[in-house]
């Protein structure tokens, strides 16, 4: 666990998994089951890691059902099966954002247009205008 307060989490995951690899002993196997979802559990949330910390996550349950790790681990399980849906009405909405990013900067630039169109035909006007009088 100095590694993970050290702030190296590659090699403390490295050792959590020669840990949860080798015969279980409880008190050890089921933390470090645990300590090993948290860390699979990646930043941007990519649903392939997801997947590898629910797969700890199942086992440490599964394994260690009376474990303390075991209990704490139910409502990330719960919070972890849902995750992905909202993943992906994020990825929409994010989408939907960025089309009308897009369209609105379209329509600023025609709404531009059509100012400097409106000007021309003011001058065109005033143009016809001192034509016309005498």
């Amino acid at each position: 666990m100095k590694f993970i307060e050290r702030g190296n989490s590659e090699k403390a995951e490295v050792l959590l998994e020669e840990v949860v690899a080798a015969p279980g002993v409880r008190g050890i196997t089921d933390e470090a089951l645990f300590r090993l979802a948290l860390l699979s559990m990646p930043s941007d949330l990519d649903r392939e890691d997801l997947a590898n910390a629910v797969k700890y996550l199942d086992r440490l349950q599964k394994e260690y059902p009376v474990s303390p790790w075991a209990t704490q681990s139910s409502s990330l399980t719960d919070l972890l099966a849902v995750l992905p849906r909202h993943l992906q009405s994020t990825t929409e909405l994010r989408r939907q954002i960025k089309s009308l990013r897009d369209l609105n900067l379209s329509l600023t630039r025609e709404n531009k247009e059509m100012r400097l169109n409106i000007e021309k035909i003011k001058n065109l006007d005033l143009q016809l205008e001192k034509k016309v009088k005498p």
